[in-house]
């Protein structure tokens, strides 16, 4: 059995980074050129230590980060001749793309990526990385 290459869903990773932003209209471009469903997710990491009033402080933070980008970016998607939807979520970055991107049957994941220090990389892998490495589908990684 073969694998379908045609892009009929396209799941973009959000977070309102600059990164992000070329990432979403490389993912628009594609989204108009095979008139595919377009699905915008923003994941809202979860802070590892701090009390309770530190992450609720970040976790509000992250939120409204993302809506208000979320927000631009329906703007400029009104009036375009494919579906978008918006989707925001609190946890593991990397862990709910995947999970995501299998839900609603990704043909390809498209995100953005930070260029880090050699000594960034060393202590911790991308999430578009790790998403790359545990994809079922194609990544579409965005410098």
């Amino acid at each position: 059995m073969t694998k379908s290459t045609a892009i009929k869903h396209i799941l973009v990773a959000y977070d309102a980074s600059d990164e992000a932003d070329h990432a979403f209209e490389y993912a628009r471009a594609f989204a108009r050129r095979f008139d595919a469903a377009l699905e915008v997710l923003s994941v809202i990491s979860r802070p590892a230590l701090g009390d309770d009033v530190e992450t609720t402080a970040v976790l509000e933070e992250g939120t409204q980060k993302a809506e208000q980008g979320q927000r631009r970016l329906r703007h400029v998607t009104q009036g375009e001749p494919f579906q978008v939807q918006f989707h925001t979520i609190v946890g593991r970055p990397p862990e709910l793309i995947l999970a995501h991107a299998e839900r609603v049957a990704a043909d390809i994941i498209v995100m953005g990526h930070r260029h880090r220090s050699l000594m960034e990389r060393g202590f911790k892998r991308s999430t578009a990385i790790r998403v790359m490495e545990s994809a079922a589908c194609p990544v579409l990684i965005v410098p």
